[in-house]
């Protein structure tokens, strides 16, 4: 695939490993990818779905528009980090540093592939407390409530080079 891809992409091929995937997602995606040129028919199938959507509406669109577009469908390991990336980038970017954490962290609980991740866990345990006015937090040495935003953005960018061969789209 020459031509770019938005940042969904990375979301929704790996959508099949992710216990809690939300599935109006595939419609954004998919929309968005056509506004980018890209038109096959499983993809105007899925762009044209209403939301909300769910896995029974919504699952073997996404599989043919994945297989069209020659991306591949990511399992396990390569998945996880797949998903992953999509928050990891935006924190990097220092948009929605904090929100992003959550669904991380809930990531972190729903997968065998947890410690792929599980600096973004104990970070959100650290900000969850520093937010709830406790003066230390014991899980990230170091964070207080005047740098934990700059802590989590500084491990972002560690575990974006970190997985940087895995992230590539295919």
């Amino acid at each position: 695939m020459n031509r770019p891809v938005i940042e969904l992409t990375c979301k929704v091929q790996a959508y099949s490993a992710i216990k809690n995937f939300v599935w109006d997602d595939c419609v954004d995606w998919a929309y968005e990818m056509m506004q980018l040129g890209y038109d096959t028919p499983s993809l105007l199938l899925l762009a044209s779905t209403a939301k909300p959507t769910g896995y029974f509406e919504t699952q073997n669109s996404l599989r043919l528009a994945l297989k069209e577009l020659g991306l591949c469908e990511k399992v396990g390991e390569e998945a996880i980090i797949s998903y992953s990336s999509f928050y990891v980038k935006r924190i990097f970017s220092k948009k929605g540093i904090k929100e992003s954490l959550a669904p991380l962290s809930e990531l972190y609980h729903a997968t065998e592939y947890g410690g792929l991740i599980v600096d973004f866990f104990v970070l959100h345990n650290a900000w969850e407390d520093l937010d709830f006015g406790a003066e230390y937090q014991w899980y990230w040495e170091g964070a207080t409530r005047e740098n934990i935003s700059h802590i989590v953005v500084e491990e972002a960018g560690k575990w974006l080079h970190q997985y940087k061969k895995q992230l590539s789209v295919k």
